[in-house]
């Protein structure tokens, strides 16, 4: 009896005759889906296996002594896939199921291995499957549930095995779905159990919230000391589990999660060799599966670590037959792997787990399709063409009469769709298999050690539509066999001891360290923000200040101000109030001062791309109004996130800090409509910060003293950076304490940055118009002085012989003697005090103008230095300027900025002079002048294209002074370029 129940979990089922050919007549297709990508050589066309699985060579490697000591997930999909090709030849060779009808196997990749298996792969294979494979009528293997829903919702049925998961059985979201394997109804066996051993402490792992089991436990007076939510698993998170579960010295621990993620759980664990061990006993109600290649990621004895993990599964009484059903399958495999050195007999076994269930898979899928389609008087044409309809949901398999391996018959749970079977306990043994050492009855059913083979007691007849009755559950051992735990004994591990709750809470208190800092950091950018703003206020009326757009400035500081708000937010305890307003502040200051910068950079490049703006879209009111969109949808986006997202404060509890941490985290059920609203703000943001790299590549050839290209620059790349720093610390900080003032520290440092460069930038601008406005005062009255003063300098005189030469910080003086020929007219406008006179002085000295010349009175500043030949006399001959050209310039240094000039090319005793005049409507800035040093200079010329504007550059070097001219009219660089050339000459 004892071999009949083993045999029960772990032998396959197959007819040995099935080299008869196929049936004449009509055909249809059964889907096979699975990581068919990872087996060696084979071959797809978009996820359709066209190739590679059905070599002897692959087929007796995968069936090879190796295996029974082999814990990888692929090969047990291997048996899976195999046993349904069986299955499906065994349909074919049966005369009374689709007579005349030859089905088909297809095989179908669900593992992306260019993006590891991503979610959205599936929907592609379902998809391929219904769209371009109209002959298939059914699948085995449901991957995932988005594949499942697309299933369901093309009215494909589907039989899974192996990777369970407990949302399949939820008939409302997937009523297409069915299993030869049994998944639920085992809570109150677990606690029936856990009786039996007087277990009165254990941990609790769950994917689903295990509420049905809690209430039993609860019942029981078993207490759960430490819970674990695993909807959602990282590699920290099961790290703090270990840690956890350790700590409160949980000895058993009950895993209630799918398949594959409780085998991620266990075998994690067992590599950090944190709560797997001889002190603990794991009982999986699914057994834990490894991940694909989970061999290489933790070593290959990682399937030892099972010794010992108790499974509660559920099976039924196998058929009589199954022994015979077996030696037919040992001998198509022995045909099959003979002439590569590997036969099976019994001494040499394999292991195929999920094999029986798959196969009985695909033979319920075909028995129930071909009953339905009787039943209802269907074509196979029909039913090929999909007109099935509703049909074939899992009602159609619950009953067929079909006698396979997992049932005698094979009956389903009219409720969930799962297999109808008996509670079983088994132990895993050293080479990660499965051995039965218990049972559950119901009261006043008969010993299992004293039933036939035959008894019916077993079977789903005593069951209340499939399901135990809520009468209590009586453990049995099976006669003879005890379980052997990790240490390889049967001895049980102790309970585990009472653990005090000595948790302090882990919160910044103003007057902490951390506090301080925090405060600090705030009352600083505060305080920049309240000095940015007094300069403007108090400056308002200078240039510097007004070609800033000082308005969008305002909103700048006031994102700025925003930002270093949420340092106070981090203060206390936190509150469901205190996270929404972080977020908020933090986007809004965000949108402020980016969506601020990109509107007015936007006009920048408008003006000196060429655009003809109107004076109303160029002016700032205009400007602020277009930035009232970006602002307001981020306000509705904003709005809609915190009206219906549900934000609550989560406390967890780190034994190995001995602290409890509070958390912003989303409380469940989870709106849906806050989660769309979620992701919608965060590609809106994101979208706001590539529109400001976009701005910031338009801006790198535009010139001028409003262009921001440095400062957009720095810092997009900043927040880049400080992006990446916030992502990659944030799993290296201890405690969420150490995070958040991490985040808050790079938060101010990349506000501050923005702000400073601003406001330094500025505070440079004003200090320079501050000293030019002294500078010209002082000027001012030495000029009253001269003309004030009856002794004049004739150009031979001995005083104008000895005139010291400037130094380079010598003061701005006036000079007079700038003479254009032939110019009267458009020249005199360029000059505010419009003077027109037939003598002009330089530097003081009298300069006789020749007949025709325009003299103009204008201000000459020096740059970095001014040439000695100012300070000597000139002669009438040697001094003349006859050109303009309009241009926009720069000297390079440190704080050099772009100014509209027109620029006049002259010669003064045999030196190139440049002379750059304000423009007309400039009533500010002073002229300026550049000329050669030892009568020598350096020209280079440069094109640069701006968007559809081409600007035409020249640079010029003599000495330590470097010009740089901009010219936009083609013309006008041709002229000057052809002036400088004669002057050269």
């Amino acid at each position: 009896m004892n071999l009949i129940l083993l045999s029960l979990l772990l032998l396959p089922a197959c007819i040995a005759a099935r080299s008869s050919p196929e049936k004449a007549g009509s055909s249809f297709s059964i889907a096979v889906v699975g990581p068919f990508s990872l087996f060696p050589n084979v071959t797809l066309n978009g996820s359709l296996v066209t190739g590679g699985m059905d070599s002897g060579r692959l087929i007796a490697d995968y069936a090879n002594e190796n295996y029974d000591n082999d814990s990888s997930n692929l090969k047990s999909f291997f048996w899976e896939q195999l046993m349904v090709s069986f299955a499906i030849e065994d349909v074919n060779n049966d005369a009374t199921v689709f007579p005349n009808t030859t089905i088909h196997v297809k095989r179908f990749n669900s593992f992306d291995l260019k993006n590891r298996g991503a979610s959205g792969y599936a929907a592609q294979v379902a998809r391929e499957i219904f769209e371009d494979h109209k002959d298939v009528i059914a699948t085995v293997g449901a991957i995932s549930p988005l594949f499942q829903e697309l299933q369901s919702y093309n009215n494909i049925p589907t039989c899974g095995v192996g990777k369970s998961n407990p949302e399949f059985l939820n008939k409302q979201n997937y009523p297409y779905y069915f299993s030869t394997q049994s998944f639920s109804g085992s809570t109150r066996a677990v606690a029936s159990l856990l009786s039996y051993w007087n277990i009165t402490r254990i941990a609790l792992i769950t994917d689903t919230g295990s509420q049905e089991l809690i209430n039993v436990l609860q019942r029981r007076g078993i207490q759960i000391v430490y819970k674990y939510n695993a909807k959602k698993v990282s590699a920290d998170g099961i790290e703090d589990m270990g840690n956890f579960i350790q700590y409160y010295d949980a000895r058993y621990i009950v895993l209630d999660t799918r398949s594959d993620v409780g085998g991620l759980i266990y075998f994690t664990l067992s590599a950090l060799k944190l709560a797997v061990g001889p002190k603990f006993v794991w009982l999986a109600l699914k057994p834990p599966l490894p991940m694909p290649q989970g061999e290489q990621i933790f070593g290959v004895e990682s399937s030892k670590s099972l010794k010992g993990l108790i499974l509660l599964a559920a099976a039924n009484e196998p058929s009589p037959y199954i022994g015979e059903m077996y030696k037919g399958l040992e001998n198509q495999l022995n045909r099959i792997v003979s002439s590569f050195g590997v036969t099976f007999n019994e001494t040499h076994r394999f292991y195929p787990r999920n094999g029986p269930a798959a196969y009985d898979c695909a033979q319920l899928l075909t028995r129930g399709i071909y009953k339905t389609m009787l039943r209802n008087k269907m074509s196979v044409r029909m039913l090929a063409s999909g007109g099935a309809g509703s049909l074939f949901n899992f009602t159609a398999f619950v009953n067929t009469g079909y006698n396979g391996f997992t049932g005698n018959p094979v009956r389903l749970n009219r409720q969930t769709g799962e297999l109808s079977a008996t509670p079983l306990v088994f132990y895993a043994d050293d080479n990660y298999q499965y051995k039965l050492f218990g049972v559950f009855t119901q009261p006043n059913a008969t010993s299992v050690n004293n039933r036939s083979n035959t008894s019916t007691q077993w079977t789903s007849e005593n069951q209340t539509n499939g399901n135990w009755s809520r009468s209590a559950m009586i453990f049995e051992s099976v006669a003879g066999v005890k379980p052997v735990f990790f240490d390889g004994t049967t001895n049980m591990p102790d309970d585990g001891r009472e653990v005090p709750t000595v948790f302090t809470d882990s919160i910044i208190p103003p007057y902490s360290e951390i506090g301080i800092k925090l405060q600090v950091f705030e009352g600083l950018g505060f305080a920049l923000c309240a000095l940015y703003l007094a300069v403007l206020i108090k400056f308002r009326t200078l240039k510097a200040v007004k070609a800033g757009s000082v308005k969008f400035t305002f909103i700048t500081i006031l994102g700025a101000l925003l930002e270093y708000s949420t340092n106070e937010l981090h203060l206390n305890y936190p509150s469901s109030t205190k996270c929404y307003l972080s977020v908020w502040f933090k986007l809004m200051g965000f949108i402020f001062i980016f969506a601020s910068a990109i509107v007015k950079n936007r006009r920048i490049y408008l003006i000196y791309s060429g655009f003809k703006l109107t004076k109303k879209k160029a002016s700032d009111w205009y400007n602020l109004l277009l930035l009232c969109f970006p602002v307001g949808l981020e306000i509705i986006l904003l709005t809609g996130w915190t009206v219906f997202s549900n934000i609550t404060i989560q406390k967890s509890e780190r034994p190995d800090a001995l602290v409890r941490e509070f958390t912003c985290t989303y409380g469940y059920p989870y709106s849906q409509i806050g989660l769309i609203f979620e992701n919608i703000l965060t590609c809106y943001n994101a979208l706001i910060f590539l529109a400001t790299l976009v701005v910031t590549v338009k801006l790198q050839n535009v010139s001028g003293i409003h262009s921001e290209f440095s400062y957009l620059v720095i810092v997009t790349s900043s927040c880049i950076v400080g992006y990446i720093l916030d992502h990659l610390l944030k799993h290296k900080t201890k405690l969420e304490i150490d995070y958040q003032f991490l985040q808050a520290t790079i938060i101010w440092v990349l506000t501050t940055q923005a702000v400073l460069m601003q406001f330094a930038t500025k505070a440079t601008a004003v200090s320079y118009e501050i000293a030019d406005q002294l500078q010209k005062r002082i000027s001012g009255l030495q000029n009253s002085g001269i003309k004030k003063s009856k002794k004049s300098l004739i150009p031979d005189s001995p005083q104008a012989k000895h005139l010291p030469s400037l130094p380079q910080t010598s003061p701005p003086i006036e000079t007079e003697g700038v003479s254009m020929k032939g110019k009267s007219k458009s020249l005199s406008s360029l000059n505010r005090a419009g003077k027109v006179a037939s003598v002009s002085t330089l530097n003081g000295v009298k300069v006789p103008v020749k007949s025709g010349q325009v003299v103009l009175a204008t201000n000459l500043h020096h740059a970095n230095s001014m040439p000695r030949l100012f300070s000597n006399h000139l002669r009438t001959t040697e001094f003349g300027f006859d050109n303009k050209f309009h241009a926009v310039y720069k000297f390079e240094s440190m704080f050099a900025k772009w100014n509209h000039v027109w620029v006049s090319v002259g010669k003064v005793r045999g030196t190139i002079v440049i002379l750059l005049l304000p423009a007309e409507d400039d009533t500010d800035s002073p002229s300026r002048v550049f000329s050669e040093v030892g009568g020598k200079h350096t020209r280079t010329v440069q094109t640069i294209v701006a968007g559809s504007i081409q600007q035409y550059r020249v640079k010029l070097t003599s000495g330590n002074q470097t010009l740089v001219l901009d010219f936009i009219d083609l013309t006008q660089f041709k002229l000057f370029d052809e002036c400088v050339d004669k002057y050269t000459k």
